[in-house]
């Protein structure tokens, strides 16, 4: 399809990137390719798996493809052991996850907006440009805020939305958020955040992890190294730092007008919300006010996990995505979902074993 690989790192003319970052991890790797992707929102890096140059909605593809948005501190290889076990359920179900403008691979903004707006008008230009809509969005973390704000105004792209720990206006939030106000400071952020990098780096990963882990042990090799390699590209290029921060001041700002909540509030899509009760970046009690200001939602609550449940306990979050894309099909040919009769709140326990996390328990909530 025209402007797909469309440039290089360096905007150049350009074929897919060799990135085997993923190598390690079962059902990923190789087959979660990406290259780069000319967009209106910029130039994009993505990642796609599976029959993705089918349309949704049509009689090749009955099915939505997958759209994942990684969070603040990530990228798009934050999805791969949620790819690699899904991909070994379904191998035919078109996935594709999205480094944000001036993250991961993908190259900043010209006009330099980090803004949640100009992040979502990014994820509205890739959907066009693979021509691959309507998806099912699963989003984590700030790409959570970024995807209720587009969904609240652009309905037409999405079967349904996954939130994984939206970051969403919360008067008393968690003393672990608090920790990241000094990289939103103007001027002074960025410096802060760039000598971080540069004389540190293993204490970034070693406090990220515990910052997001519900139980850091439950991280494999592959998972940290993948973490080192954000943050020393994070620090080895120009923009790197500066998208985290003008991000981070977006995404602050937004809490102070409460326009996520109406956005929220907005969203006609069938949505699954998912939270960890170890979260110390988002407070676990949002989730039942998200789930009350959201139409049409369901909640998945797991105790045991942290801010990044697709990576602490993929079998699961998988199983949950499963089970809600089986109530929330897209109707073919329109572009609209099929909002299920009778949905209801979930709310699901981890069994964490020595063959890993496991769904114990599902019931409705009041």
């Amino acid at each position: 399809m025209p402007g797909r690989h469309a440039r290089d790192a360096d905007g150049n003319p350009g074929s897919p990137v060799a990135d085997d970052r993923g190598a390690g991890i079962p059902n990923a790797g190789g087959d979660f390719a990406g290259g780069w992707l000319e967009t209106t929102g910029g130039v994009l890096f993505v990642r796609r798996a599976g029959p993705v140059d089918r349309v949704a909605g049509s009689a090749e593809s009955p099915r939505a493809p997958l759209l994942f948005v990684h969070g603040l501190g990530g990228d798009s290889l934050d999805w791969a052991e949620l790819a690699g076990v899904l991909r070994a359920h379904d191998p035919t179900q078109a996935l594709i996850a999205i480094d944000l403008p001036g993250f991961g691979f993908s190259l900043p903004p010209a006009d330099g907006d980090f803004s949640l707006d100009a992040h979502g008008r990014a994820i509205a230009g890739c959907i066009e440009a693979l021509d691959c809509g309507p998806v099912h969005l699963v989003a984590n973390s700030m790409g959570g805020s970024i995807a209720t704000r587009l969904a609240a105004r652009r309905p037409e792209l999405f079967t349904s939305l996954t939130l994984i720990s939206p970051a969403l206006p919360d008067p008393l939030p968690p003393r672990g958020s608090w920790q990241l106000l000094p990289a939103a400071l103007p001027a002074i952020g960025p410096r802060l955040v760039s000598a971080g990098l540069r004389v540190d780096p293993e204490w970034v990963v070693h406090h990220a992890i515990r910052l997001c882990f519900g139980n850091p042990n439950r991280i494999d090799d592959t998972r940290r190294r993948l973490l080192f390699d954000i943050v020393r590209r994070r620090a080895g290029t120009a923009h790197g730092v500066d998208a985290y921060c003008a991000s981070l001041r977006s995404l602050i700002a937004s809490y102070g007008r409460r326009r996520l909540w109406a956005d929220a509030a907005a969203v006609d899509v069938p949505t699954l919300l998912v939270y960890g009760g170890r979260d110390r970046l988002v407070s676990p009690r949002s989730a039942y006010r998200a789930l009350r200001a959201f139409p049409h939602a369901r909640l998945v609550f797991l105790p045991d996990a942290g801010h990044v449940p697709h990576l602490e306990a993929p079998e699961v979050v998988a199983g949950a995505l499963m089970a809600f894309f089986r109530g929330a099909p897209v109707v073919a040919g329109t572009g609209r979902p099929a909002p299920p009769a009778g949905m209801v709140a979930a709310h699901a326990t981890v069994d964490v074993g020595a063959t890993g996390p496991t769904l114990r328990d599902e019931r409705t909530v009041s």
